[in-house]
């Protein structure tokens, strides 16, 4: 799941709910999910060409970016051919999704965040 924005990341969250081992951009919600491995940073992962002369055309360099991506991409794959650490990774996906994102998880929350602002507001009255 390779994207430069996402606000959420929902097909990401569905990957991993379904026990899929997931390679995706460090967008959304990847790092509450994925380990760093899984995780493509364009930044870091991908060595920008800073050396190339002032070209008035980038598009080599552009070219260059594109075949490291993916080279990345393709090492990642080949790790995902060992059906085993495919299986551990879904499972350890699927254990996340169930542990952060749950319904009743989320309305504690939330239930906890309006108790914390209806303190605050209660003591900021008491000492107006």
């Amino acid at each position: 799941y390779l994207s430069k924005y996402e606000s959420f990341g929902q097909p990401l969250l569905e990957a991993a709910a379904s026990g899929l081992p997931v390679i995706c951009s460090d967008v959304g919600i990847a790092r509450d999910i994925f380990e760093n491995e899984w995780i493509i940073e364009h930044k870091k992962d991908v060595k920008y060409k800073k050396e190339i002369k002032h070209k008035k055309d980038d598009s080599d360099e552009s070219e260059d970016m594109k075949e490291e991506i993916v080279n990345i991409i393709a090492e990642k794959i080949m790790k995902l051919f060992d059906a085993s650490l495919r299986q551990k990774i879904g499972e350890k996906n699927k254990e996340i999704v169930k542990r952060k994102f749950n319904w009743k998880e989320i309305i504690n929350k939330y239930v906890e965040l309006y108790t914390q602002l209806i303190e605050q507001s209660n003591d900021k009255q008491k000492s107006s």
